[in-house]
Parts: C-alpha cells; sequence; structure tokens
C-alpha cells in the first residue's frame, strides 16, 4: 500500500498534526509512505522514520512568486511518484494540487485539523462545494464535531469517521502530586495561543502560583510572547520540549487559553499524565477532552475571574486534586495510541 501526505510541516517538527502524521507512519500494511512537507521553519526535534520519503515542496524565500511556485512545484512532485493508495490531507484546498488523474483513481481522506469556522474559509468553500465528491473520507475529532460539519454539509453523510487523535504518550500509572505549578505546552503563536490572557490570569493569581511555558515557533512569535510576559515573573518561557512526559510528571496543572483550537494533542498529553486541566471554552472538542468538573474545568471564553477560581479550588484541596488527577488518568484510556490505530486500521482496510 502506498501512501501521500501533505503538510506544511515536516512530521519531525512538534504539533498536533505532526503527531498524527508520525502515527500513520506505523500504520500496518503500508509499503511506502511519501511524506510532502513545504517549508522547515522549526528545528527537527524528534527522529526521522527511515521508512518514510521526505519530500520537499517549498520555498524558503516567501513571495507572491514563490507562493504560486511551490503549488505548482507540488503538482508536479505528486506526479512524479507512483500512484497512491491513499492521500492523507489535512486542509481542503490541497485536493486543487492533486493531478486530476491521481484524484480519480486515489482515496483522499481529508483529516480535520481546526475548528469548522477557521477550517472552512476563503477559497476551501469553493473546494467543498465543487470537489467535495473527490473525497473518499472526511475524519473528525467527535462526534460533535460530526454534526457541526453535516450542518454545513449534509452531503457528506456517509463519508464522515470519527477518529480522535491518538496520545503518543503512554499513560502514567500514577497521579501527579499536588503544588502551585502551571504549565503549558504548545506552539508559540499569539493569536491562536491567547498568551495575553494567560499573563493576565498569573497577575491576579497569587504569589505562589508560577507558569511554565513550553513551545517552539518562529523568532517573530517567540519575541512577541517574551514582551507579552513582560517582568511578569511568575511565567518563563522555557522553549522546545522533546521530552513531554518527564516535563509534564514536574507539574499539576495543565492551562489553556486558546482563541481556537482544532481538538488540543497536548490537552490529551496532560491528562496521560494525570494533570487536571483548566481551559478556555472555545472549540467543540474540548467538552469530549474535559469532562466538566471530573477531570478539569471548560471555562466561559474570557471568564478570567472563573478560571482563576477553578485553579485556586484544584490546588488548595488534596481530596478534590487527586480524585481530579486519577479521572485524568482514567479518561486518558480513551486516545491511548493502541486504540486509536486500531480506528485508522479500519478505515484504510475498509
Amino acid at each position: 500500500m502506498i501512501v501521500f501526505s501533505i503538510n506544511p510541516q515536516k512530521s519531525s517538527t512538534l504539533g498536533g498534526v505532526e503527531s498524527l502524521i508520525r502515527q500513520l507512519h506505523g500504520l500496518d500494511n503500508i509499503t511506502e509512505f511519501y511524506e510532502f512537507y513545504e517549508h522547515e521553519r522549526n528545528a527537527d526535534l524528534l527522529s526521522y522514520n527511515l521508512n518514510v520519503k521526505y519530500i520537499k515542496f517549498g520555498y524558503d524565500r516567501l513571495s507572491l512568486k514563490n507562493k504560486i511556485l511551490t503549488k505548482l512545484r507540488l503538482a508536479y512532485l505528486l506526479n512524479s511518484y507512483a500512484r497512491p493508495d491513499f492521500i492523507f490531507i489535512y486542509h481542503p484546498n490541497d485536493i486543487l494540487y492533486i493531478p486530476l488523474w491521481i484524484l480519480k483513481k486515489t482515496k483522499v481522506v481529508l483529516v480535520q485539523t481546526n475548528k469548522f469556522n477557521v477550517f472552512f474559509k476563503g477559497v476551501s468553500k469553493f473546494v467543498m462545494r465543487f470537489y467535495y465528491k473527490s473525497i473518499w473520507a472526511f475524519t473528525v475529532y467527535t462526534e460533535k464535531d460530526k454534526e457541526v460539519l453535516l450542518s454545513l454539509y449534509p452531503s457528506l453523510n456517509n463519508i464522515v469517521k470519527v477518529i480522535p487523535r491518538g496520545c503518543k504518550l503512554e499513560t502514567s500509572t500514577s497521579p501527579v502530586a499536588m503544588s502551585k505549578k502551571l504549565v503549558t505546552i504548545c506552539r508559540i503563536d499569539n493569536h491562536q495561543k491567547n498568551f495575553k490572557a494567560m499573563n493576565l490570569i498569573l497577575k491576579d493569581l497569587p504569589s505562589d502560583y508560577n507558569l511554565d511555558i513550553y513551545g517552539d515557533g518562529t523568532i517573530d512569535e517567540i519575541s512577541n510572547l517574551k514582551f507579552i510576559i513582560g517582568n511578569n515573573k511568575k511565567i518563563r518561557f522555557m522553549g522546545p520540549t522533546n521530552d513531554v512526559k518527564t516535563v509534564l510528571r514536574k507539574y499539576s496543572l495543565f492551562i489553556m487559553t486558546s482563541n481556537y483550537e482544532g481538538f488540543g494533542q497536548s490537552l490529551i498529553e496532560a491528562r496521560s499524565q494525570g494533570l487536571p486541566i483548566v481551559a478556555y471554552n472555545t472549540f467543540d472538542a474540548l467538552s469530549w477532552i474535559v469532562d466538566d468538573g471530573i477531570n478539569g474545568y471548560c471555562i466561559d471564553p474570557n471568564d478570567k475571574n472563573d478560571f482563576i477560581d477553578k485553579i485556586c479550588s484544584l490546588t488548595n484541596d488534596t481530596n478534590i486534586f487527586n480524585k481530579t488527577s486519577k479521572n485524568a488518568l482514567n479518561k486518558a484510556k480513551e486516545t491511548e495510541a493502541s486504540a486509536i490505530k486500531e480506528m485508522w486500521e479500519c478505515l484504510i482496510n475498509d
């Protein structure tokens, strides 16, 4: 079985989509896996899979001309290799660059990578209207995401499959210890991750609380984050990590203030290590990952006071904290890698 995957970033970098692609590498019955990627903005923090062919189709210098040439090169490269059995894409617009003869004979799997009001913008609405018949399967995170998608595109009913993201970490066997140490791990993107809100929350928490931010991003984004943190001594930017499990076990609570997310890969990693989660409820998958009041709290967007109250309630009562941490571990079983791999195997062997 020959598989193509098309994504802006190479899977040796950090990110939810990149983590998924690495999991797809390991599916059974795949004889050749070609990973087409556009650019290398981040350092390679993870090792390469020696059985995968990594093919860059983007240009290093950004310009309108190079953006056009990038798409032309992608189409050319896709046309240069043996016809795949499957093509995994993570944005609807990528259908436009797949040669027609491949579209007609290949099973195209479109994977949800964001909430749908972000996923479907501009040209993608045109693509979904005129090219939806080229999609063999459309995978979404949760039943709620499926419901939202079908309200937008009822004609997709027969091809929508619910496959949550799998957690790359093994579920811990013990809860974490209660403390005032908070953590978040994410791609550094100030518009999406809403670090300004995070900074304001920490400023209003008591002086014995602190937050460490782990992640990677462009030089400009990291510079902006440091500017936002300013002289807030309760927050530290720690840079990227490739040992997420060890890092998470040092903390007691995972927080997220994003303006939007697709699934929240870092959240399932956090709960796999027993960390309760407090997050702004800005995306559909959150209420599936966080059972409000059970393994954490889903906070109404921008309700800073409630966010602070929930952090304090979790980290000031040992009984409540331990119960919530154990609940996190129990829910983590839903997204253990073996269970999610089986769902993908069923999809491609259907």
